[in-house]
């Protein structure tokens, strides 16, 4: 290994925040046979216009606890790690079903 290179991150290239993208996926097709488990609800929904599936996950709801900007987390998280240099999966805001939230791609294709 050289010396100086670090090998937790990626310095090499200056990354920039990539912004959250807004998505309203309220007629995209829902794919209801997929399974999907954790503690949030989520769905499995494809784009017509490209035919991917992504994944719509909402915050916590615990009762009469309602953590609604929870699933900031998940793209505060993605745009962090980008900037880090690390490999991560990009998260944008959505709304489905009446329903804000994050969205993104299956990790395996």
């Amino acid at each position: 290994m050289e010396a100086g290179k670090n090998v937790l991150f990626n310095f090499a290239s200056k990354k920039t925040a990539s912004m959250a993208k807004f998505y309203d996926t309220s007629h995209w097709y829902e794919k209801s046979h997929f399974q999907t488990t954790g503690t949030r609800n989520k769905c499995v929904v494809s784009n017509p216009k490209d035919n991917c599936d992504y994944y719509f996950k909402t915050s916590l709801k615990k009762g009469e606890k309602d953590y609604k900007p929870e699933f900031w987390s998940e793209i505060i998280a993605s745009e962090v790690g980008n900037l880090l240099g690390f490999k991560v999966l990009k998260y944008d805001i959505a709304l489905h079903d009446r329903e804000i939230g994050c969205i993104s791609k299956p990790v395996v294709h």
